[in-house]
């Protein structure tokens, strides 16, 4: 018999501030690697990081986005000039630009999807 793995947590256990869930992702080796070499890139205008987390990243309370943007940035990312964050749970991007977050659309508005008569 296989059997899914499954989350079990109490709503309140981890902090309702998002940042300080993506501050702890910084423990992560490969995490911490990404966010330096992003920072560290040369001859590039912007710095972006995409991050996907895993389920095992996320406290119960975030698997959906229907909570509020968070506000403040986290410790640990300066120097980028954007964070997006997409889980495959949500709908939507969260984005960190100029120091403020908010929410996009996914996929974002204006995109045609092909159709059975474009493909």
């Amino acid at each position: 018999m296989l059997y899914q793995t499954t989350t079990a947590e109490f709503l309140d256990a981890a902090s309702p501030d998002f940042s300080r869930t993506i501050e702890t992702w910084l423990d992560l080796p490969h995490i911490a690697a990404h966010v330096e070499k992003t920072r560290l890139a040369d001859g590039v205008t912007e710095r972006h990081l995409f991050i996907v987390p895993v389920s095992e990243a996320l406290p119960v309370s975030f698997f959906t986005d229907d909570f509020d943007t968070p506000v403040r940035v986290p410790d640990g990312f300066e120097g980028l000039d954007g964070l997006w964050i997409w889980s495959d749970y949500w709908h939507r991007y969260l984005v960190l630009r100029d120091s403020k977050w908010s929410w996009l659309a996914f996929p974002p508005s204006g995109i045609k999807r092909p159709t059975d008569a474009t493909r």
